[in-house]
C-alpha cells in the first residue's frame, strides 16, 4: 500500500473528512437523479442508481479500510489522542496480510506483505470489520467496536450492491426481505432500494444509510 501518509503520523479526522467530501458529491447525485428518473429509460435508471450504489459501498469500503489500517500502524484521533498497536512496526502490506487471516478466523503467523489487492479482507463487511479489530487489537479497540457495532443500515447497502452485481435469485429474495425496515414500491431492478422509504425517518434509504456512515466514522476517529 503506498500513501503519502506513511512518512508521518496521520490523524483519523483525515479519513472522516475525505468520505464527507465524497459522501457530499454522493448525495447531489442521488438528488439529481430523483429529479429524473420518471422521465428517463428504465436501462438508463437501473444504470444510473446501480452505479450511485457501488460508488457509496466503495466510499464506505474505503473509509473503514483507513481508519482500521492506521489505527494499526500508527495515527491520533481526531482530539490529539496518539493510537498504536503490536503491528505498529510492520508495514502495510503486513498489517493487511494480517488483517486478511483474522478476518477469516484464521492465525496470524509471521505477517507477511499480501500477495495482491484483490486478496484484502472485505474492510465494508461488518463481521469482518469486527474480526479485524479484535485480531489487531489497536488502542483505540473499544471506540472502534462500539462505533462499528453501532451501525445496521450499512448491511443493506451490502446486500443490495452484491444483488446488483451478482444479480440471481438468492440475490433478490435478500432485497425482497428488506421490505420488513423499508416502504416501497413495485422492484424493477435491486437498485430501487435507494428509493425506499425508512418508516422511522420517512426519508430515503439511500440517506438513512449515509447518515449511519457519518455517525459511524465521527464516532470511530474522536
Amino acid at each position: 500500500m503506498k500513501t503519502q501518509h506513511q512518512s508521518t503520523t496521520i490523524s483519523l479526522s483525515y479519513f472522516r473528512d475525505k468520505l464527507c467530501q465524497r459522501l457530499f458529491v454522493l448525495e447531489s447525485a442521488h438528488r439529481r437523479l430523483l429529479l429524473r428518473r420518471a422521465y428517463i429509460r428504465k436501462i438508463d435508471r437501473f444504470s444510473l442508481q446501480q452505479g450511485l450504489i457501488s460508488a457509496l459501498w466503495q466510499a464506505w469500503n474505503d473509509v473503514s479500510r483507513s481508519i482500521l489500517l492506521f489505527s494499526a500502524k500508527g495515527a491520533v484521533s481526531s482530539g490529539g489522542v496518539v493510537i498504536t498497536s503490536a503491528f505498529s512496526q510492520y508495514t502495510f502490506d503486513e498489517i493487511r496480510f494480517a488483517a486478511l487471516r483474522v478476518s477469516r478466523n484464521e492465525n496470524i503467523g509471521t505477517p507477511r506483505a499480501i500477495p495482491g489487492d484483490h486478496l484484502e479482507p472485505n474492510w465494508g463487511d461488518l463481521n469482518k470489520v469486527n474480526r479485524i479489530i479484535l485480531g489487531l487489537r489497536p488502542t483505540n479497540s473499544s471506540q472502534l467496536l462500539s462505533a462499528f457495532g453501532s451501525m445496521t443500515l450499512v448491511s443493506d447497502l451490502q446486500k443490495t450492491r452484491n444483488a446488483c452485481t451478482h444479480i440471481s435469485l438468492d440475490r433478490v429474495k435478500e432485497i425482497y426481505q428488506l421490505k420488513t425496515r423499508y416502504v416501497g414500491g413495485r422492484l424493477l431492478h435491486p437498485s430501487d432500494v435507494i428509493f425506499w422509504i425508512d418508516p422511522i425517518t420517512k426519508d430515503f434509504a439511500w440517506n438513512v444509510w449515509i447518515d449511519e456512515m457519518k455517525i459511524c466514522v465521527n464516532a470511530a476517529v474522536a
